[in-house]
């Protein structure tokens, strides 16, 4: 009976008519079918006969090899034609037949997965799985096409709405089976074999692509792809982990890209400065997975750091978007920056990770300040190793993170003025890995370190100027002497290089460098130095340095005439230079004796200098060097007559032709209220000065009453008062603006600050002569002398317990101003000897 009916079977519509299937051999099933499905009559038919009906009167392992294997990659092109006709807009007037053919084969399917699953502990059908899961992929794909331009009341709504629920039972169906969470087997139960091996692999893909595709639509169906990946991963982790692991990169990837442009999508839609939780909790989900594959994979094998680390970067600057509330950004903090942090701790000290961070570059002020998050997390990390660690060669030797990260600090200026402890908390712990990476390094290691520091102090940013010269202080505390005194003499070398007045910023940074290393030698180190480089053969190196009393040691009578016969025939630009290195040299010194005879030969040089060659050009700074020496000698009184007048005559006589720098300094010659006829006919011809600041100066000036000479008095104690009180030259315009007052301001700004000890601070207003306590301390022929010494004695050493009391305000420039005075004191106590 049964061989009957299987001859009677001839067509495929004689199988469907056949009431025991069971009878007809699989093979005569499968040739039937495929012909019927060629002959592209009811594709649908065959499938709903062949997976809803056949399949049960078969062992489902049998029906596999012999149906499966023959039909399904049949079913696969046509949901390939299905999808292609789907996507083409030529083709839209057949969209909603094809979201019913597709529909129809998604219940198809669905019935065939459950019973698939129903006998899944006896039964594993890993090629037909993979049939499944593809079709899901594809399915999904079109509802997230489709859906959201489709509008709720087309008729093509109700068909991908259908779609979509058949989709979604189908994922729940096929997590249950090979992803259950509480289930008492596995699926996966034999994989060192290499087919179900690879079928893990390609369900945990096609579960990855489902989750990203469908974030889209509705965050619950990917929330079931991410823990069917989840729960995969930590059942078979001891499998994945043994094998190669490069098939879950791009999954990674992915998840990566998908957070990003989640939290950017949340963020852009923030409601009154709110974010939706539950779209944060999911992408806490995500990540919390994506760490998982991370911790089983080989991470020297991974080739996206670079997009993981822009991801870093776009958290933090999220956190700094003034659109979102203190609530909104702690919980992206807690749900996604805690976890991205933590990828750094599990792969700092992988080359892959150390060579992306190494090539990050980053614009915004919020980029770069999540920049130096990452950098500061790494390096404390860093400082945990051994200096001898392969880690500290990774990133000095290898990478260089040090460079690169001084790379972006010419750009960080707008952001550490926004965050100034940024800037602090960086250097530290640049600092410390440089350091860490001095500790007895390698050859190569060394070299690398020194180029770096020395190419971030011969460069003209700012920022990495500053940055530079803190970490020096900080290298030169812990370096060796002999290292120490070799970095001091190729520093030298360079500083050598520049002209002593250059402003250019890497000039600046080697002459502040060069003085830093001065200070940090030992005391034996520094009379080395002093030893080995005497004189005015090294000034440059002793203006760097900033030596004190630089002059009484180095500047000397004799060394002037050596330049002296350099200039008699013309200054040159080479003779000029040197000659303002000597000059600047008298600046640092206090010693009357030296200024005086400073003052006897700078004048008998100037009477050997024509006027034509100093209105040259390129001689002005050495005018201005003259002048600035000529306003010293005069504050300390040590400006004869002689060298007044040479100065006058040689200079000022044809200062309408000068620069504007040099008027400039040729105005704060002349006293604050000009004296002689020869000021005020200098200050008249400058008042016609083209340039208009010169103009108004030397009008204000030139306004001020002359004041009658005191020959018959030989000391004036209201000097005192003023080198005390006013260290630097006064600004002209101030005389006709009472209100502008400086000083009055700081004395201001120091109630403020010490508002307990308003006792201590110095009014202003006793240094103007109209203020009482300035008319007691004047001389009076016709008072009582004895008194007037006394009240001024007593002044000074109220004033002496002021200083003390603040002297950590006191800047180095009045430093200088109060040895000034206390010279002219102790060369008062000591005229009776």
């Amino acid at each position: 009976m049964s061989s009957q009916v299987v001859e009677s079977v001839r067509t495929f519509a004689d199988l469907r008519l056949a009431e025991d299937v069971g009878v007809i051999p699989l093979q005569k099933i499968t040739r039937l079918s495929l012909n019927s499905l060629r002959r592209q009559e009811t594709d649908l038919e065959v499938y709903e006969f062949l997976f809803n009906r056949a399949v049960r009167h078969f062992e489902l392992f049998e029906f596999e090899s012999e149906v499966c294997d023959v039909v399904l990659p049949e079913l696969v092109k046509h949901l390939c034609k299905l999808e292609s006709e789907l996507k083409d807009k030529a083709l839209s007037c057949f969209l909603d037949d094809n979201l019913k053919s597709l529909l129809g084969l998604a219940n198809i399917m669905l019935k065939f997965l459950e019973h698939v699953a129903s006998q899944a502990q006896v039964y594993q059908v890993y090629g037909t799985v993979l049939v499944f899961m593809d079709f899901l992929v594809r399915a999904f794909a079109v509802v997230a096409q489709k859906k959201p331009g489709i509008e709720a009341d087309a008729p093509e709504r109700s068909s991908v709405d259908q779609l979509a629920a058949a989709c979604r039972a189908l994922q729940i169906k096929m997590v249950s089976m090979v992803a259950a969470f509480n289930g008492t087997g596995y699926y996966f139960q034999h994989l060192d074999v290499e087919q179900e091996f690879d079928c893990l692999k390609n369900v945990i893909i096609c579960f990855g692509k489902i989750g990203c595709t469908t974030i889209q639509i509705d965050l619950i169906d990917a929330k079931h792809a991410w823990q069917a990946i989840l729960v995969l991963s930590t059942k078979h982790l001891k499998y994945i982990a043994q094998n190669d692991t490069c098939w879950l990169h791009e999954l990674i990837l992915s998840m990566n890209d998908e957070i990003g442009k989640l939290l950017k999508s949340l963020v852009a839609n923030a409601n009154a400065g709110q974010i939706e939780l539950k779209t944060l909790k999911f992408l806490n989900l995500m990540l919390q997975l994506m760490l998982r594959l991370l911790r089983s994979i080989k991470l020297e094998e991974l080739n996206c750091f670079g997009q993981l680390l822009d991801t870093i970067v776009s958290i933090s600057k999220a956190l700094l978007a003034q659109s979102l509330e203190k609530d909104a950004v702690e919980a992206i903090r807690s749900n996604l920056k805690v976890g991205y942090m933590s990828l750094i701790g599990m792969s700092f000290r992988t080359s892959s990770f150390a060579k992306a961070l190494a090539a990050c570059r980053y614009e915004s002020w919020e980029e770069l300040a999540a920049y130096f998050e990452i950098v500061i997390e790494v390096i404390s990390k860093l400082l945990a190793e051994d200096s001898s660690s392969p880690a500290i060669d990774l990133y000095m030797s290898k990478t260089n993170l040090f460079s690169a990260c001084i790379e972006h600090l010419p750009k960080a200026h707008v952001l550490f003025n926004k965050q100034e402890p940024l800037y602090q908390k960086l250097i530290t712990h640049l600092a410390g890995f440089v350091l860490q990476c001095a500790r007895k390094p390698p050859k190569n290691r060394q070299k690398l370190l020194e180029e770096t520091l020395v190419r971030m102090i011969l460069q003209d940013s700012f920022w990495v100027g500053v940055a530079g010269l803190d970490i020096w202080n900080t290298f030169l505390r812990l370096t060796e002497p002999d290292l120490h005194w070799q970095y001091f003499r190729f520093w030298k070398t360079i500083n050598d290089q520049f002209p002593v007045f250059s402003t250019q910023p890497r000039a600046v940074f080697v002459r502040r460098l060069l003085r830093n290393m001065f200070v940090f030698m030992p005391p034996r180190m520094q009379r080395r130095a002093r030893d080995e480089y005497p004189g005015l053969a090294n000034c440059k190196l002793w203006i760097a340095v900033e030596l004190k009393n630089a002059g009484e040691d180095m500047f000397r009578p004799a060394k002037i005439e050596e330049f002296g016969g350099k200039v008699r025939d013309g200054v040159t630009t080479a003779a000029a230079y040197d000659l303002m290195h000597t000059l600047t040299l008298a600046y640092t010194t206090s010693d009357r004796r030296v200024l005086e005879t400073t003052a006897r030969n700078v004048g008998a040089l100037l009477k050997s200098v024509s006027v034509k060659n100093l209105n040259e050009p390129n001689l002005t700074t050495l005018i201005c060097v003259f002048l600035r020496l000529a306003t010293h000698l005069k504050r300390h009184g040590c400006c004869p007559q002689e060298f007044d007048k040479v100065v006058r005559t040689t200079i000022l006589s044809t200062c309408n032709s000068l620069d504007l720098i040099a008027k400039l300094d040729a105005l704060h010659f002349i006293d604050k209220q000009p004296k002689t006829s020869d000021d005020h006919q200098l200050l008249n011809s400058l008042s016609n000065d083209s340039n208009p600041i010169i103009k108004s100066i030397a009008t204000l000036k030139s306004q001020q009453p002359r004041k009658p000479s005191q020959t018959n008095v030989s000391f004036n104690v209201s000097r005192l008062t003023h080198q005390q009180a006013q260290p630097t030259h006064e600004h002209l315009c101030s005389a006709q603006e009472p209100t502008l007052n400086l000083t009055q301001h700081i004395s201001d700004v120091i109630d403020d600050m010490f508002p307990d000890e308003e006792e201590l601070v110095l009014s202003v207003h006793r240094l103007d002569g109209a203020d009482p306590a300035a008319k007691r301390i004047k001389l009076d022929e016709e008072g009582n002398r004895e008194q007037v010494v006394a009240d001024a004695i007593a002044e000074i050493r109220r004033q002496v317990k002021v200083l003390e009391r603040m002297e950590r305000l006191i800047s180095p420039g009045q430093r200088r101003d109060v040895r000034v005075i206390g010279e002219s004191l102790r060369r008062i106590a000591g005229q009776d000897r």
